[in-house]
Formats: structure tokens, sequence, C-alpha cells
């Protein structure tokens, strides 16, 4: 597992476990009692086991053709880090020959830095604005 030595290495760090789809270098990142605010069904999901089954079924029916994060601010405070920026995620569920979809979003996150020096999430929302009503 990757050990994250500055918070801004954990987009970085998420992004290759995204791309490889690797639930286990997912769920590293998140402390025990993080919470994942997910663009999916299930909304908000707490505690590293729930995120990393969260991330399971995820990455169980997604393909994930390209995350590419935007322009990150970070703000770093002590042991917590804040940061936010846009993101753009292109997948399409596994194992269909189905056209790619791309959707862009944003994410807030809440980055701490344990008593082992590693930083992880500790809220990770995010967000894609809403659909506009139907005519």
């Amino acid at each position: 597992m990757t050990i994250c030595t500055r918070p801004t290495e954990v987009i970085e760090a998420f992004r290759q476990a995204l791309l490889t789809g690797n639930v286990e270098a997912l769920a590293a990142l998140y402390e025990e009692d993080a919470t994942f605010y997910n663009i999916g069904p299930d909304l908000v999901t707490s505690g590293q086991p729930a995120i990393r089954e969260a991330w399971q079924g995820f990455i169980d029916s997604t393909e994930v053709l390209d995350f590419t994060p935007g322009q990150r601010e970070e703000k770093v405070v002590d042991d917590y880090a804040f940061a936010h920026m846009p993101f753009t995620l292109t997948s399409r569920p596994r194992g269909t020959a189905m056209d790619p979809v791309t959707i862009q979003g944003r994410t807030t996150e809440v980055i701490h830095r344990g008593y082992d020096k590693a930083w992880r999430y500790h809220v990770d929302h995010a967000s894609v604005p809403l659909a506009p009503p139907a005519p």
C-alpha cells in the first residue's frame, strides 16, 4: 500500500487505485472512522470497512477508463488538510461495450495526518451537478 507522506499525495494514490480497480488501496486511503459522501445510490458511508464495501461495489460494476483531477486548492493546518478540486471521470458498465460516459464533478476533502504520519481521508465528499428537470 502507498503511504502518503504529504496530503497532496493522497489524490494521486486515489487516482492510481481507482484506475487499476485496487479496492484495498482505495480503502487504505481512508481513516478507520472516515466519512465518504458518494455520488451513487448510497450517498453517505462511514467507517473504513463500509467505505471499502462501497468502493468494491463500484469497482465490480464500473470500468473506470479515466479520472482526471483538476486544479486543486489545499490549505494545511497542523495535522489537517482541507482541499477541493474539480474532476472528470470517464467510465462504462463493467463487461459491456457501451459507449463511455463522462461526468464532471467536484470533491471536497478533509485529510488527516495520523499517529503513523500517513495522510488519509477523514472526509471525502464527491458531488456532481444535478440534472436539469425534465420538461
